[in-house]
């Protein structure tokens, strides 16, 4: 619900403080919550990204609203959060249901600090473990965003809305035809 101007004064203070702090300026974004606007996304192209990741989906895309599609791609969760999936079930066998949910392609994962840094590290850290086992190779979100710069890796857009996923709270924004969307 911010305008334009409020979304740019607030992201550029904390690309600010990021610059002071690291040396230089950030070159992609994350936005809290999977929680984005025409006015976030445009300010994301206004800086120039190299990518963002705003969103919940199953690839990478040109984020589109209404008639306006964005330039910044969008490198989107793929996977359920650790906390959604303990909300949904009994079974403990939590780094077994995430593995479960493992697709051929890119599968982007994102942790929160209190549950996979701290509280549910073991859980994480065996995910992990039996991922690899598995044959799951590793990359970083920069390394795909470098993909598509190359054109190695192919984004069309699509469309985002708000839409609630099993195990969250509230809504999130999500590439409409994925299966998170």
């Amino acid at each position: 619900k911010m305008s334009l101007d409020v979304v740019r004064m607030h992201v550029l203070r904390g690309f600010d403080t990021l610059a002071e702090i690291l040396g230089e300026r950030p070159r992609t974004f994350a936005s809290p919550g999977w929680q984005c606007s025409e006015a976030s996304l445009a300010v994301e192209d206004e800086l120039q990204l190299d990518y963002a990741s705003d969103t919940r989906g199953s690839v990478p895309f040109l984020p589109r609203i209404g008639e306006k599609t964005f330039r910044t791609p969008q490198i989107p969760t793929t996977l359920p959060t650790l906390d959604e999936i303990m909300g949904l079930t009994v079974d403990k066998d939590y780094p077994r249901q995430l593995e479960e949910k493992l697709t051929p392609g890119l599968n982007v994962f994102t942790l929160h600090t209190e549950m996979e840094g701290m509280g549910c590290q073991a859980v994480f850290r065996e995910f992990l473990t039996r991922a690899k086992e598995a044959g799951v190779t590793f990359v970083t979100l920069e390394s795909v965003a470098e993909e598509i710069r190359r054109g190695s890796r192919s984004v069309a857009p699509a469309t985002i809305a708000a839409a609630q996923l099993p195990g969250r709270a509230g809504v999130v924004w999500c590439q409409e035809g994925s299966a998170a969307g």
